[in-house]
């Protein structure tokens, strides 16, 4: 039998309990990319890894180690026979490779020995499909032996086949001589994936009869609708003309789902998605990671796909206009006034129109203190609060600032954990270093705890935390692993702990703090704040919701030196230190963001989130920026990071000069 791998064996017993890779770190409190890289091979786990995962499966933890897999003998031996014998019931191309195609499709997932034999048995027959060809061609081109190249084929073919039939059934191993590894074994699914739409479209074209009827997004269009989805959530499934792809769509942010066949496709772990129909052939529910979810109804509120409706294809007719001023404390402008370049920032707005830049809902560009662009796309507007994911960390950094300037704390220089010992006396891995560390070194992530979001390995990475009952107690709870003050640490847990210091000096929610001291001087109104860091927030992630243009709100704030509409509301000490900070760094949870373009440097102070949440201020261009967007997750989607992070030097520091 087929020997397997830790990670083959994790991916097996994942899905064969219905989790994917981001339910089962949730569940375990491993992190998704400690998975991600058991499941490749990439790392050995620890044992005490491996034990919180096997718990999480409902398996012992030798079950991860096992080279078997529990699958009763006589149903496996059944199945493998099925899956050899199938090139025979089409001995001819294209059903040689349709048949065991359709069969590991379908059992694929029920048993890693049905996916390794699968892929075996596929390789082969694309392997003889390659030789009927060339000994076609022999047998036209080559005379005397290319006869004889011809004719050998097919019983060649036929008897390695009937070999692996038996070969099977009695030892569960198999051989195929001359396989091309097109296919290649299931860690490295992704490239498969790939592969196996190109292996389903050559079929499809050159062997079968196709569907002419309608158009690709005509097709695609049947899918959508409103489905259940786990913890009894529901999502959309939505076409999208612009890029002719199926979208899942979750809480408003869309991941695309890729066809590989007729009703399969699969998400962005590469997991099947798998549509169903009834008699009648109609969508009524999807099969994904062993569970069904059924079609709730077609009657729903479709989210916009188009980055303008009513420019789709038409890009190029976009006309700017100055923003509307609205008495808001935002006086509007030209941006022709405004930049030197002003159709470099034009085309940017026409490359996002056309989807170029996917998944940017708005840009705005305040600059010589005025509004002089604002713009928003897949129906978003000046009044939807859009979520800012750890873009609220700055911002809790400014409401910190605040509470220190109105004498709550005489300075961030104090000691953090004091502030702690009535609610948390029993904090864990207590030495010297970690009572050294100050509300500074939290508030400029260098913290020195065992705490990095970019580490999968990290005690105190963000997955972890948020398996936990208490986030800050998880946080304050991490050992120490270098000196407070020195080397920064990109951890959320610090902001979270700060958030919560302000409501433990002020006696008050932070919500309630940050209304009347920031909020609300600011005119500040249309947003949405529940600052929870524990598992109610699992979620929302303690995030703010707010409109771009409050965003610009406060960046100029910061711009201004705290100051707005000449009141004082941060003082100009806190801003100078948040932006007294080294190259790339963090100041007072704001990171300094410099570009270098034609050997000018450009500096920025940024806020950021996951999905394309951008607020810029750039203090020496008197300006600030604002981006949002759906690109969550982008590096797992696109491979690439977030739009603005091209879209700014290529188009916006170019206009500049």
């Amino acid at each position: 039998m087929e020997k397997q791998s830790l990670g083959m064996q994790l991916v097996h017993l994942r899905k064969l309990k219905g989790h994917t890779q981001n339910s089962l770190a949730a569940a375990s409190g491993v992190a998704i990319r400690t998975i991600q890289r058991i499941e490749k091979d990439e790392v050995s786990p620890q044992i005490e890894t491996i034990k919180l995962l096997a718990e999480s499966l409902g398996v012992p933890a030798n079950a991860l180690l096992s080279t078997k897999i529990p699958e009763h003998e006589n149903l496996q031996k059944k199945w493998l026979f099925f899956i050899h014998v199938s090139p025979l019931l089409g001995f001819l191309f294209p059903f040689s490779i349709l048949f065991p195609l359709f069969l590991w499709l379908h059992k694929k997932e029920d048993d890693l020995i049905y996916d390794i034999h699968g892929i075996k048995v596929i390789n082969f027959q694309l392997s003889m499909t390659i030789l009927y060809v060339l000994a076609f061609i022999a047998l036209l081109f080559i005379q005397g032996w290319g006869f004889l190249f011809f004719i050998l084929i097919f019983p060649f073919n036929f008897l390695v086949i009937t070999y692996n039939i038996f070969k099977t059934v009695y030892t569960k191993n198999c051989y195929y001589p001359l396989a091309i590894p097109f296919l290649k074994n299931p860690k490295n699914r992704p490239k498969n994936k790939k592969f196996l739409f190109m292996i389903s479209m050559f079929i499809v074209f050159f062997g079968c009869t196709s569907n002419k009827e309608g158009n690709e997004f005509e097709k695609l269009a049947e899918y959508e609708g409103k489905y259940e989805y786990s913890n009894n959530t529901s999502l959309a499934i939505v076409a999208s003309k612009l890029d002719t792809t199926l979208y899942a769509v979750i809480d408003k942010a869309k991941y695309p789902l890729k066809q590989i066949h007729l009703d399969s496709f699969v998400n962005i772990q590469n997991s099947p998605v798998v549509f169903q129909r009834d008699k009648n052939k109609r969508i009524i529910g999807y099969k994904s990671s062993g569970q069904t979810f059924d079609l709730i109804t077609r009657e729903y509120e479709r989210p916009e796909l188009l980055p303008r409706k009513e420019l789709f294809n038409k890009a190029e007719s976009y006309a700017y206009q100055i923003p509307v001023a609205l008495n808001d404390g935002l006086e509007t402008g030209a941006l022709a006034d405004a930049f030197e370049n002003p159709d470099e920032i034009i085309e940017m707005v026409k490359k996002t129109i056309d989807g170029s830049y996917p998944d940017v809902h708005s840009i705005l560009i305040y600059k010589n203190d005025k509004l002089v662009l604002e713009e928003y796309f897949y129906g978003y507007d000046k009044d939807t609060p859009h979520q800012l994911r750890s873009a609220t960390k700055p911002i809790i950094g400014g409401i910190m600032g605040i509470a220190i300037d109105q004498g709550f704390i005489k300075s961030e220089q104090e000691k953090l954990l004091p502030f702690f010992e009535s609610s948390y006396p029993d904090i864990l891995n207590m030495d010297d270093r970690k009572k050294a560390i100050t509300i500074a070194d939290f508030l400029r992530y260098r913290h020195g705890l065992d705490c990095d979001n970019n580490n999968p390995e990290s005690k105190g990475n963000e997955a972890l935390m948020m398996a936990s009952n208490d986030w800050v107690k998880h946080t304050l709870d991490l050992p120490t692993v270098t000196e407070p003050g020195t080397a920064s640490s990109y951890c959320t847990g610090c902001a979270l702990t700060i958030g919560s210091l302000v409501e433990k000096v002020t006696n008050e929610k932070i919500e309630d703090f940050a209304k009347k001291n920031l909020f609300s001087p600011l005119g500040i109104t249309n947003y949405k704040w529940v600052f929870e860091p524990n598992q109610e927030s699992m979620t929302n992630f303690s995030q703010l919701s707010m409109t771009p243009r409050d965003l610009v709100k406060l960046g100029k704030v910061y711009k201004d030196k705290g100051k707005w509409s000449g009141k004082q509301i941060l003082s100009e000490s806190w801003v100078n230190k948040t932006f007294d900070t080294d190259d790339g760094d963090y100041g007072y949870a704001w990171q300094h963001k410099y570009y270098n373009l034609d050997g000018k440097r450009f500096d920025s102070y940024l806020a950021t989130g996951n999905g394309g949440q951008k607020i810029s201020v750039w203090p020496e261009l008197d300006m600030v920026t604002v981006f949002t967007g759906g690109n969550y997750n982008s590096y797992l989607i696109y491979g690439k990071s977030t739009p603005p992070n091209e879209m700014i030097p290529k188009y916006l520091l170019n206009a500049v000069e």
